[in-house]
């Protein structure tokens, strides 16, 4: 505590600052003088004791009480920054004073990220101007997620190799983005049952799952990514038999899932384009421009 906010000496009375509270003066003047931001970063395990005396820092007193009486008043443009290991002796008065807490991917987990992007993406209160889910579809939407995404994650995890490495939440996120494209393209009627939508719903979302969760894996795995997809939409999703999943479409606004060939332009060979701008059409490319751009496929 001495060290940190300064201390007097037990034998002379003579005050000592301390490190924070120099720091904090020092940026304070700083602010004055030059109308910059300023942060002071806090670094390491949090102390009941220490931590308590910043509760006026960070409350709207914006002041550091010292024991020699010093009131340090910091201003709009300073900022107190905590890189914590937990916030274990932290009380609740601390924490609710923090603008922000951070929690770990391992502790937070994905389905933070699905209940916001729903939220967020298909209800119109978040400004939409109208609602693209009824809330019967979102919570069978939701139902497709807790069914699939740890499987899938942990075949990602331990059974095959990234060829790009990623994290959990960023795949959730992908896949969100992906079915977000695809609602357009599938024109759904809300005045129908919800039965009859939850097909189109279910075979967006497979075809999103297919190249978010599935996206980053390499070739040697995709026999064994194809088998974990059928297994985990066999209820849901008329997926055809022959060849990978990667090899079809899902053809909107129905819910057949055609191959990519069916979409795949003739090559025309221009004498005059230059070389480095012709592109000759395969499989591969028509999967990615058409899995990775707006999705029809539509390539003109």
């Amino acid at each position: 505590m001495g060290e940190l906010y300064g201390e007097f000496n037990a034998l002379t009375q003579e005050w000592t600052d301390g490190i924070a509270s120099t720091m904090i003066r020092t940026a304070v003047g700083l602010t004055t003088e030059n109308d910059e931001y300023q942060w002071v970063v806090f670094d390491g395990p949090v102390d009941a004791l220490w931590i308590e005396n910043m509760n006026t820092v960070l409350d709207d007193n914006m002041t550091l009480c010292l024991a020699n009486g010093e009131r340090i008043k910091l201003n709009a443009k300073m900022h107190m920054l905590f890189e914590v290991q937990d916030l274990a002796v932290a009380s609740p008065a601390t924490v609710s004073r923090c603008g922000m807490v951070y929690l770990p991917p391992e502790n937070l987990g994905w389905r933070p990220c699905v209940t916001s992007w729903t939220e967020r993406n298909l209800f119109p209160a978040h400004g939409l101007e109208s609602q693209p889910l009824t809330e019967e579809l979102v919570a069978f939407l939701l139902s497709l997620f807790d069914a699939t995404i740890d499987k899938g994650l942990a075949f990602v995890r331990s059974a095959s190799r990234e060829l790009v490495p990623t994290v959990d939440s960023q795949l959730v996120d992908s896949l969100g983005a992906f079915f977000d494209s695809l609602l357009p393209q599938a024109g759904l009627d809300l005045s129908k049952p919800a039965d009859e939508l939850k097909p189109a719903v279910a075979a967006m979302y497979t075809f999103s799952y297919i190249w978010s969760i599935g996206g980053s894996i390499d070739e040697a795995h995709w026999p064994m990514f194809d088998e974990l997809v059928r297994d985990l939409f066999v209820e849901h999703t008329q997926l055809p038999n022959a060849g990978d999943v990667r090899d079809y479409y899902v053809a909107l606004p129905s819910v057949d899932f055609k191959p990519w060939t069916e979409v795949m332009h003739e090559f025309k060979f221009d004498p005059k384009a230059a070389f480095f701008s012709m592109l000759v059409p395969t499989v591969d490319t028509v999967q990615c421009l058409c899995s990775s751009q707006d999705h029809p496929p539509n390539l003109t």
